[in-house]
């Protein structure tokens, strides 16, 4: 990592001086099962138990130091708080009243026997907000932004992949437009929030570089924290079939406050060398289509193929009958239809 310029605005210097461990996390197997949607149901639910105990414990903290001068300009529970939406999920998956959650197997499971991984997440939070609630403010941003960005990718998996309809079991990825409380936003409110995150940030810190150095050191622990909660998880119990999926090397994860969002991503221009756009590029295991009739080495046609173009034939025969096209429109109609299956007339 190149050396931090501790001149520039927290948001930004936490932006490039986190890349590394962002990369890291990006790279790890629990990450890509997430984003892909491969994990099992039931460790899916496991996984949103984590983070409930996550989210608790850091914003427990946020609560209790919301007048903290580093804290307050970005302190917006109404807006950001995850708790109380991760425990609606949790009752949704598990068919369970929310204020009954915590009495399920499942939870109670995990309860009684932690990852260490989440144990040493909770622990490093509650110290903070005993000894130095400032430094919650550098979990807050890897967790809210990471939600705000690549979480929005990751909902659409999820609700692929575990049937979900009409948002519910979806609300730990829904942020409400600023000021209204209820209606959902749209990925343009998702990138007005995020603006308005940073620039509060900025102001609750300023121009304070000792407190930035600091900030960025409990940055990059809140990234190795939360690569720990995600090598906890539980490799899918069937290998993922077939799809059109995000490259694992690529894809957003939890915890990641720098992933475009959609409308970014659809907007940006072409790029000026697109044969080494590889790495960019969405669909990753779709073979190429084949030619409609394969040649052998030999020579030949294959009984198969000839079948296929013979019917090709007959279609574009009867359509050109039955659709009532003679003459000139009716030619140009049959040299298209020779075109598409590779001949020429």
């Amino acid at each position: 990592m190149a050396t931090a310029d501790y001149s520039q605005p927290v948001s930004d210097l936490l932006r490039t001086g986190t890349h590394d461990a962002h990369v890291s996390l990006e790279h790890s197997k629990g990450a890509g099962w997430l984003v892909r949607g491969e994990l099992d149901r039931d460790e899916y639910v496991r996984f949103l138990i984590i983070l409930w105990h996550v989210y608790d414990a850091l914003e427990t903290g946020l609560n209790q130091h919301a007048s903290n001068p580093v804290l307050s300009p970005s302190y917006n529970p109404t807006l950001l708080s995850r708790t109380a939406a991760l425990a609606s999920d949790i009752s949704h998956f598990l068919s369970v009243p929310a204020s009954s959650w915590q009495s399920h197997p499942l939870a109670k499971a995990l309860l009684s026997s932690p990852p260490e991984p989440l144990s040493a997440y909770t622990a490093r939070l509650a110290t903070l907000s005993t000894a130095q609630p400032h430094l919650l403010l550098a979990h807050a941003y890897v967790r809210y932004l990471g939600d705000l960005s690549g979480g929005q990718t990751i909902k659409r998996r999820v609700a692929k992949a575990y049937g979900l309809d009409d948002d519910r079991g979806l609300e730990f990825y829904a942020f409400h437009q600023p000021g209204s409380g209820t209606a959902t936003g749209s990925l343009g409110d998702m990138k007005r929030i995020k603006e308005w995150y940073r620039d509060a940030m900025n102001s609750g810190v300023g121009d304070d570089q000792q407190l930035k150095s600091a900030l960025l050191q409990e940055a990059n622990t809140a990234f190795t924290l939360n690569a720990g909660l995600f090598s906890v998880l539980r490799a899918p119990s069937h290998p993922p079939k077939p799809s059109l999926t995000l490259s694992p090397a690529r894809g957003p994860a939890l915890g990641d406050p720098t992933t475009p969002t959609m409308a970014q991503i659809s907007s940006a221009p072409p790029s000026p060398n697109p044969e080494h756009d590889d790495e960019n590029k969405w669909v990753t295991n779709v073979p190429p289509p084949k030619p409609l009739m394969d040649v052998p080495k030999d020579g030949g046609y294959s009984v198969t193929s000839v079948l296929t173009f013979i019917a090709c034939v007959g279609l574009a025969h009867f359509l050109i009958v039955t659709g009532g096209f003679s003459g000139q429109r009716g030619y140009e109609k049959l040299v298209k239809v020779a075109d598409f299956v590779g001949i020429q007339i």
